[in-house]
């Protein structure tokens, strides 16, 4: 068993916020095997400007689910799972919001204010 597979067996089933960021930074970056596409795809949810994020969560999965392949995401077919819906970063439940009159003349007072 190489050192990798060690580590994550040693924290298996542990709480991840009560492993240093070291660690799990190593445990997520480091692929099961030799692949660069993975690795990059790791790297970029780990290190990412939204990382830890349930949208990031989201998209990591979908990612692992597919073999690493972005484009894969889009086109995934697997209507049953329950992030389907969620995998292209947005929640497609959520009703848009509507502003009122008085809120969209804040909205516009602020605006200006700041621009």
């Amino acid at each position: 068993m190489s050192w990798i597979d060690n580590l994550r067996q040693k924290y298996a089933g542990q709480n991840p916020s009560s492993i240093s960021g070291d660690i799990l930074r190593e445990m997520l970056l480091t692929p099961y095997q030799a692949d660069d596409i993975e690795l990059r795809a790791r790297s970029a949810i780990v290190g990412g400007k939204n990382r830890g994020t349930l949208n990031y969560a989201i998209r990591a999965k979908c990612l692992d689910c597919v073999g690493w392949m972005p484009s894969e995401v889009s086109a995934c077919v697997s209507v049953r799972c329950p992030l389907w819906p969620f995998r292209m970063g947005d929640n497609p439940l959520r009703q848009k919001r509507t502003l009122s009159e008085k809120q969209l003349a804040g909205l516009r007072i602020r605006t200006r204010e700041v621009g």
